[in-house]
């Protein structure tokens, strides 16, 4: 996960072995034709009607921006600290605005209560919270939450509340749910294979409205406003445009749903062949992650994961160590592993004996 794609990586290539960098007016005008792409692709691939989207930061700097514009907008006429529901599975570079800064007081609402409608109507018409942050897939274990379900008791019970959703873990590999949440976001290098610092939103129309802006030095990219002050003004790394551009391509043409289902049974093979190792070894485990999902979360319980973590990334195997993860009333460490459509079983197959000499050589200890 994380690797930029060929297409991506030759389109840099391409744009530094050309003297646009000399011209800045050129670089502008490469952006702007790139943006309009992104948007009409996006429209292809996602049914966003109703919403404006921006080309952004990627997600953690983004929601930086996000966080403070809403912050702007909830102090006209109205006295923090403002309320935020979000749940107990966030990752910090999603909900940390939110948790650092002194004007926004977080509850994290319990699992039984999001996933339980009499009671989520309870407290959200007891506490009236001014904003819902929740994540579209959870970032250690894969899982989703049934966003349309809560959405729908939120909207109905809290219509004016801002409903953001941190598609960090899912932009590329699970539809989005647009409808009824006012914000969506996430980044272009995980899922896409897009470029590392961009970022793709979405933003309600009425919250447009609302908020009025994001940036605000009068013009952005466009000079005349098109996109409202949605659009990133000022110097920037102008092939960010045509390297989104062109991991969407690649994605549309290699098609959203091949994507998920061949990664979801690459992971359904792993998943088997790693379980097969470590009841082989007799390793204690818990898997936290669904069983169809592109992604594979294992805690080993009383083998400390981090060694093996750090033995798989010398080898050059990219994964996820995600220490002290609340379960089931528990901290766990967890190793996380993605599975991109691209990859083979052959690889997959090399992980593997990469994780049985570790464990063989530890038995010997």
């Amino acid at each position: 996960m994380g690797t930029t794609s060929s297409v991506v990586r030759n389109v840099r290539v391409e744009l530094e072995s050309e003297e646009v960098y000399a011209n800045p007016i050129r670089l502008y005008e490469l952006a702007r034709v790139s943006y309009n792409h992104i948007v009409n692709v996006s429209r292809e691939i996602w049914s966003s009607e109703g919403y404006i989207q921006a080309v952004l930061p990627s997600a953690s700097q983004m929601i930086n921006i996000i966080c403070l514009n809403v912050m702007r907008r909830l102090r006209k006429g109205n006295h923090a600290p403002f309320k935020v529901f979000t749940s107990a599975f966030e990752h910090e570079g999603g909900i940390g605005p939110f948790l650092h800064l002194p004007e926004f007081a977080v509850e994290i609402v319990p699992d039984q209560i999001l996933n339980e409608d009499r009671l989520l109507r309870h407290l959200l018409g007891k506490e009236k919270p001014d904003i819902i942050f929740i994540s579209h897939v959870r970032y250690a274990d894969g899982i989703m939450p049934n966003i349309e379900s809560i959405a729908h008791t939120v909207k109905d019970v809290v219509p004016n509340a801002i409903f953001i959703l941190d598609a960090a873990q899912s932009l590329g590999i699970h539809s989005l749910p647009f409808g009824l949440v006012d914000v969506i976001f996430g980044s272009t290098h995980k899922w896409l294979f897009g470029p590392h610092g961009g970022g793709l939103a979405w933003f309600k129309l009425n919250f447009c409205q609302w908020i009025e802006g994001i940036f605000w030095t009068g013009n952005g990219l466009f000079n005349n406003n098109v996109h409202g002050y949605f659009d990133m003004p000022g110097g920037q790394s102008f092939s960010l445009y045509k390297e989104i551009s062109v991991s969407l391509d690649l994605y549309q043409s290699t098609g959203p749903l091949a994507i998920f289902n061949r990664s979801c049974l690459l992971c359904k093979y792993a998943r088997k062949r790693m379980i097969g190792l470590f009841e082989e070894y007799g390793i204690h485990f818990d898997i936290i992650s669904d069983e169809f999902s592109p992604m594979f979360s294992v805690s080993l319980r009383r083998l400390d994961a981090y060694p093996l973590y750090k033995y798989l990334i010398c080898l050059g195997v990219s994964i996820k160590y995600i220490k002290d993860y609340t379960y089931n009333g528990s901290l766990i460490n967890i190793i996380r592993f993605g599975f991109p459509y691209y990859e083979s079983i052959s690889r997959i197959e090399a992980v593997i004996e990469y994780i049985r000499r570790y464990l063989h050589d530890i038995s010997l200890d």
